[in-house]
């Protein structure tokens, strides 16, 4: 019985510029003859958060306090149900050739998705998730430390949408999982997604780390 291979790329990446090394290695394994699923958590994730369902669904409250440091951001709440209605037009923009090629299509589209994303940062402040970019409010020195790795799962962005993506997914079957990591945040979110379901839900499966960021790091250990 041959191996089964679960490969997953993690968020955060650019969803608009998908990572095609992957797609290629899974045909590799696939063409030898090897089963290989290939899960895109980041466009997943992304494609998750960017719904209308998600974005009624924000707990954010009715105004902001002077006090509160989103204050000055209060101005989304009131474009909350709009921006959640241009959620999927935006998405098909994006997804189409001739409207991404399209000067004032692409940047309606990008304009809906960007604020949409901002409206999601203020439930997670000071966390800051936008389409090319993201802050998880934690200095670069603190990121990896055992108090953030404890926090509990769905704490930071992009973590409650991958646990409903994952939570379909036979994870026990595979013997082999792999992550693909080519930045901080990517290897982050790898060794949370680790802790949460691959130390106790395949714990007889090999879990391997690679990618470029990991190759940078050699340079410095």
């Amino acid at each position: 019985m041959k191996s089964e291979v679960l490969i997953i790329f993690p968020p955060q990446w650019v969803p608009v510029s998908p990572y095609s090394a992957l797609p290629l290695l899974r045909a590799r394994l696939q063409r030898d003859g090897i089963p290989t699923k290939l899960l895109d958590l980041n466009c997943m994730a992304y494609n998750a958060l960017l719904t209308e369902e998600y974005l009624k669904g924000l707990r954010l409250p009715v105004e902001f306090t002077p006090s509160d440091p989103r204050y000055p951001f209060r101005w989304l709440l009131t474009f909350r149900d709009e921006l959640a209605r241009r959620l999927e037009n935006a998405k098909t923009i994006m997804r189409t050739a001739s409207s991404f090629f399209d000067g004032k299509q692409y940047l309606y589209a990008e304009n809906t998705l960007r604020y949409a994303l901002f409206l999601i940062s203020l439930v997670f402040w000071p966390q800051r998730v936008d389409v090319d970019s993201l802050d998880l409010g934690v200095p670069s020195s603190d990121l990896f430390s055992t108090a953030q790795m404890e926090r509990s799962f769905g704490s930071f962005v992009f973590e409650d949408v991958m646990e409903q993506i994952l939570a379909v997914e036979s994870l026990g079957k595979f013997d082999i999982v792999g992550f693909s990591v080519h930045t901080k945040f990517q290897l982050f979110y790898s060794l949370r997604l680790i802790k949460r379901y691959f130390r106790h839900e395949t714990p007889r499966a090999h879990v391997t780390l690679g990618g470029t960021f990991l190759s940078s790091l050699q340079r410095y250990y």
